[in-house]
């Protein structure tokens, strides 16, 4: 087989897809990338071409940079494109053999179509899955304040309100009583108002919002039971709903308590490896997907209240011999490079840059590990810079005004520079041991 060829396609500025094009060419790759201005991919030299993702015409600069790249394999990472790509398997009915590589090509990177409206929906994906033995939250898709009001008279207290298509943690809203949830569904669903998408347009420089905003889609808003414990993810690739390979991790620090993960530890969990399997089988999943879990504190039981339908920011680590860039490279006919990773039973691992911009204190009084790429020098130069959605004069000005940026902070060059040296020469401190979790099935 010829040189595999992957694209890596984000709506986002997240350096997760700058660290899997990293991972991808590492193995052999020839990799390609469609990326908004200033995304920190555009400096590695390793990719061989970058496309603009356009807000305006996301579907056509999308199938456009398709055909250029004659890609083996799509990896999306944002739901955006999930979407795109979904839109554009749809609108290639023609039986010309353009049409027939399209829908193949997106098929091998996302998997069966029938599992599209499956993966791209919390609230079905969840139902589905429960009844193939996963343990999920109780939950339902909220059309009205009518629904709350009997939800809360069935479940009173705490609950989650949350948006589809959100991530990160934004348009995530833990509520204690009715008319906080009756005020959160109000805010959530309703379409993105104009102010605010100009202000992201303006402050962010980011258009994908206001076009959203122009075109007023409303939002599908959920309700979820609380589940009072501790994050846990699980990042899997897969072929035709098979399991290649699984990475696990327990989140010890996350973006503002309830958002991405910026610490975790790598672990080995078979619950979340059984429940993977099951979800990849039930939507006939193929290429990367991410699911999230809460660990219940008082029960030690797992509950998924998330499904990722594709990459998420685990997908460049490895350990102990899993990889997830080298099991789908070696599915497609690829030669990944066999690479030493640690053997550190439980890994404790910042990533990088979140961890440095929400996490440097706490870094620097549990010297933990964090995972620069110290062999990529202008990538990790670029990560360590203001993100490119915080570098307009009037961004700067908001970050200097509010006292919790979605960003995190910006430490300074010299902070940075100091405090990745110190951590590279102290030792990690396992202070932070999280005890045995008790076995517990899916």
């Amino acid at each position: 087989m010829n040189q595999l060829r992957v694209l890596i396609a984000t709506t986002t500025w997240w350096p997760s897809a700058a660290r899997l094009a990293v991972a991808f060419h590492g193995h052999g790759a020839l990799v390609s990338a469609i990326c908004p201005h200033g995304h920190p991919m555009r400096v590695l030299r390793s990719l061989r071409a970058v496309h603009a993702y356009s807000a305006l015409a996301p579907l056509d600069t999308l199938a456009r940079a398709i055909r250029q790249e004659t890609p083996d394999l799509i990896v999306p990472t944002d739901d955006r494109v999930v979407a795109h790509l979904h839109a554009l398997h749809a609108s290639a009915t023609a039986h010309d053999p353009d049409s027939i590589a399209l829908r193949a090509l997106i098929e091998r990177s996302l998997g069966a179509p029938a599992g599209f409206s499956l993966s791209g929906t919390r609230d079905r994906l969840l139902q589905a899955v429960q009844a193939d033995g996963v343990r999920v939250p109780a939950g339902r898709s909220i059309a009205g304040v009518d629904d709350l009001r009997a939800w809360f008279a069935a479940r009173p207290g705490r609950c989650v309100i949350k948006t589809e298509g959100s991530w990160g943690g934004s348009g995530v809203s833990v509520v204690h009583t009715l008319a906080d949830a009756e005020a959160a569904f109000l805010a959530m669903s309703q379409p993105l108002t104009l102010r605010r998408a100009v202000r992201i347009l303006l402050f962010d420089g980011d258009p994908f919002p206001f076009v959203q905003c122009l075109r007023r889609e409303r939002r599908t808003v959920t309700v979820q039971a609380f589940i009072e414990g501790r994050q846990a993810n699980i990042m899997a690739a897969c072929r035709d709903g098979h399991l290649l390979d699984t990475l696990s991790v327990d989140v010890l620090r996350a973006q503002n308590g309830i958002g991405a993960a910026t610490v975790v530890r790598m672990v080995d969990c078979p619950e979340m490896e059984a429940a993977a399997a099951i979800v990849a089988r039930r939507v006939g999943a193929s290429g990367l997907f991410g699911l999230d879990f809460m660990i219940e504190t008082a029960t030690g039981l797992y509950y998924l209240i998330e499904m990722n339908p594709r990459a998420t920011q685990l997908g460049h680590l490895a350990r102990r011999g899993r990889d997830l860039a080298a099991a789908l490279v070696a599915a497609l006919g690829g030669t990944p490079r066999i690479v030493a990773t640690p053997t550190d039973e439980d890994q404790v691992v910042a990533l990088f840059p979140q961890a440095l911009r929400f996490e440097a204190d706490w870094l620097e009084r549990n010297r933990t590990r964090i995972d620069v790429p110290i062999d990529q020098p202008q990538l990790t130069a670029e990560l360590l810079r203001r993100p490119w959605t915080k570098r307009s004069p009037l961004a700067r000005i908001e970050g200097w005004l509010r006292d919790n940026d979605a960003n995190g902070k910006v430490l300074s060059q010299r902070r940075a520079e100091t405090l990745l040296a110190k951590l590279a020469s102290q030792p990690m401190d396992r202070s932070d041991r999280i005890g045995r979790r008790p076995a517990s099935p899916i």
